[in-house]
């Protein structure tokens, strides 16, 4: 019995002996002493703060447009007859070339006609006033007549008072005043009827005349020439071809007249009508980038689009290109970049977009290298950079890249420090597109 009491007993005391030890020891064991808490260093990108005079280069974005333009339409119907040698798309024509000839056969045809019918109405016109002469000539002797007549009935009057003549006599002279003065009358009549006979006649011949200048120009239309020199596109007429009126021929647009197209956000356009010298007449530079080459001249800014678009989100500006010549490669319907001053800004810093958090804090980096949330005022965010005229002091750093853990105290170390022009470099290349269509 004691033997079965030892093998139970046994597992039980091993098993607590090494509980017992496992508690000394935990309890004996050398506590650890905490080490010295080092504090990380953020390496970071810096920008010294610099209080100058800046004036932004907005970069816009906008298309060329024909500045005159003109579509070519027939102005008579008819079969083309001939066209222009040069006649096709992207060719260039000089002021007067023909383009585009249609058959005059019809033209002719209307001009003779009125041609002729305005000769009889002259002829006709002659003939009336031959007649006028001969009425006015008659009525001057039936006038000399009636004096000789009336004459005679007052002698005969005086006569017969001292009864020297018979009242038969006096009658047949009075009866022959009568018949003289009616005669007189018709006389007056027929001249007036003949005057008005001529009046309409002249009238008809201006018509006729009208008429007649009116197909002469149309003759003249059936050559379609080109009204100024310039680049032909959207030619539409082929020998053959029926032409109606007004139907569209050819596009002529003179590529010594284009101009920039682009739009300014309200924010921009703002800040250059602030300005003393006013938007019209800023310039600026137009770039057209077409693969490896780009294409550069100057604008003018010369109008401003007469209504604003509210679906468009700014203001159309248009600028007349300077210096072009009839060779330019410039073409209506090109994409190109507009390069423009802003207004100028005064004792501002300019800093990197990426510097500036929430749209009015930047992290400045404190003697002791650890950096401090600060407040500042943007005066303008231009082309990827930010112009602050208030909350820093010259040679102050401002913290310029982010890291994740960044705040308020953090130890940082500099280690690309950015100069006022590295900045600018960093802003242009943030901000310069990849390509241009």
């Amino acid at each position: 019995m004691l033997r079965s009491i030892l093998k139970t007993a046994l597992p039980i005391l091993v098993l607590a002996a090494g509980i017992g030890g496992y508690v000394y020891l935990a309890h004996t064991r050398p506590l650890p002493q905490p080490g010295p808490v080092e504090s990380r260093v953020w390496p970071v990108a810096a920008t010294t703060v610099v209080l100058t005079d800046h004036q932004p280069v907005l970069r816009l974005f906008g298309e060329i447009a024909a500045g005159r333009e003109a579509d070519i339409r027939a102005a008579v119907a008819g079969e083309v007859a001939d066209v222009g040698s040069d006649f096709r798309d992207g060719a260039a024509v000089d002021e007067g070339a023909l383009l585009v000839a249609v058959d005059a056969f019809d033209s002719l045809s209307e001009l003779a006609e009125r041609r002729a019918q305005l000769d009889e109405a002259v002829a006709r016109l002659v003939e009336l006033e031959a007649r006028r002469d001969m009425e006015a000539a008659a009525l001057e002797h039936d006038r000399e007549i009636l004096v000789l007549v009336e004459r005679d009935v007052e002698r005969r009057e005086s006569l017969s008072a001292r009864g020297a003549v018979s009242d038969q006599a006096l009658d047949d002279a009075r009866r022959e005043l009568f018949t003289t003065r009616q005669a007189v009358s018709m006389r007056e009549s027929n001249l007036a009827a003949e005057e008005a006979r001529i009046a309409q006649q002249r009238a008809a011949i201006l018509r006729l005349e009208v008429a007649v200048r009116r197909a002469e120009r149309d003759y003249e239309r059936t050559r379609i020439v080109a009204p100024f020199a310039g680049l032909l596109d959207d030619t539409a007429a082929e020998l053959g071809q029926r032409l109606s009126v007004n139907e569209p021929v050819a596009r002529l647009i003179d590529p010594t007249r284009l101009e920039v197209r682009f739009q300014l956000s309200e924010m921009q356009f703002g800040r250059l009508l602030a300005e003393s010298q006013g938007l019209i007449g800023n310039e600026g530079t137009v770039v057209w980038q077409v693969g490896d080459a780009a294409v550069s001249v100057s604008t003018v800014i010369e109008r401003i689009d007469a209504s604003v678009r509210p679906e468009s989100g700014g203001v159309t500006v248009y600028g007349r290109l300077e210096g072009l010549s009839p060779e330019t490669s410039l073409r209506p319907g090109a994409f190109v970049e507009i390069r423009m001053p802003d207004r100028i800004y005064h004792d501002v810093a300019q800093l990197p977009a990426a510097a500036l958090l929430d749209g009015d804090l930047v992290y400045v980096i404190g003697s002791d290298d650890r950096i401090e949330l600060r407040s500042v005022a943007v005066a303008a965010a231009v082309d990827g950079a930010v112009l602050v005229s208030a909350g820093l002091r010259p040679g102050e750093r401002v913290v310029a890249s982010r890291f994740t853990e960044i705040a308020p105290g953090e130890l940082v170390e500099v280690v690309e420090p950015l100069s006022e022009s590295a900045v600018a470099e960093q802003v242009r290349g943030a901000s310069r597109p990849d390509s241009l269509p």
